[in-house]
C-alpha cells in the first residue's frame, strides 16, 4: 500500500496514531482502505482522507472501522492496550453489578431456568 498524502491533521498526535493503528490494523486483517469502505459503507476516497490526515472520522465510524477490524475504538484512537484492557474489565464488572440484585443474587429478568 503507498502511503497516503498529507492533509492538515496530519501531524496530530492523537491523530497520527489513529492513521498508523489503522494501517497497521488494515495490514494485519489483510484488508485494503477499498475493502474497508465496502464493509463500513464509505467510500475508498474517504478511507484514503482519514489515512491522510485530510479528514477524521466519526464517532459511528470509528466504532465500525474498531468492528472490522477486531480492535477496540479506544485503542485505535491511541490509547495504550493496557489502558483498553482495564476499561474492558471495569465495564464487565458494573454490567455483573447491574443484573445482580443487592443480595448477589441475579434478578427475576436475568434469571435462566
Amino acid at each position: 500500500m503507498s502511503p497516503a498524502p498529507e492533509g492538515p491533521y496530519s501531524q496530530e498526535p492523537q491523530l497520527l496514531k489513529f492513521r498508523i493503528r489503522l494501517s497497521r490494523s488494515l495490514d494485519r486483517a489483510e484488508m485494503t482502505p477499498g475493502d474497508l469502505a465496502r464493509e463500513i459503507g464509505k467510500s475508498r476516497q474517504v478511507v484514503w482522507q482519514w489515512m491522510s490526515g485530510a479528514r477524521i472520522p466519526n464517532a459511528v465510524s470509528i466504532v465500525r472501522i474498531a468492528r472490522v477490524l477486531g480492535v477496540p475504538a479506544d485503542w485505535l484512537l491511541g490509547e495504550p492496550p493496557a489502558c483498553c484492557a482495564e476499561r474492558v474489565v471495569s465495564l464487565a464488572r458494573k454490567m455483573a453489578d447491574e443484573t445482580d440484585g443487592p443480595s448477589g443474587e441475579q434478578d427475576e429478568e436475568t434469571r435462566t431456568t
